[in-house]
């Protein structure tokens, strides 16, 4: 099927907002899966060589999840076991 970014907009805004909304919940739950399994095949494939931190990294980088811890100082990349152990 190749439908184009226009008709796919025609179409979705076609609908009524209740499944406008039904919609964008399914998108968004097809990004979430796929960043886990994204994750999992991180973690099976460098299990064996990465350190416990190496791995958690990993599996943050591959959720976009790095960037929206609270609280962050901007070098989360860097110091990301403090924010993740920390008693704060």
């Amino acid at each position: 099927m190749n439908l184009s970014p226009q008709e796919v907009t025609q179409t979705f805004f076609s609908l009524p907002e209740q499944e406008q909304q039904a919609v964008f919940d399914f998108m968004e739950f097809l990004k979430n899966k796929s960043a886990k399994i994204q994750a999992r095949r991180l973690l099976s494939t460098e299990e064996e060589t990465q350190t416990e931190g190496e791995r958690v990294l990993a599996i943050l980088e591959a959720a976009e999840l790095l960037g929206s811890m609270q609280d962050s100082d901007g070098k989360l990349s860097v110091d990301y076991k403090e924010h993740l152990w920390s008693n704060k």
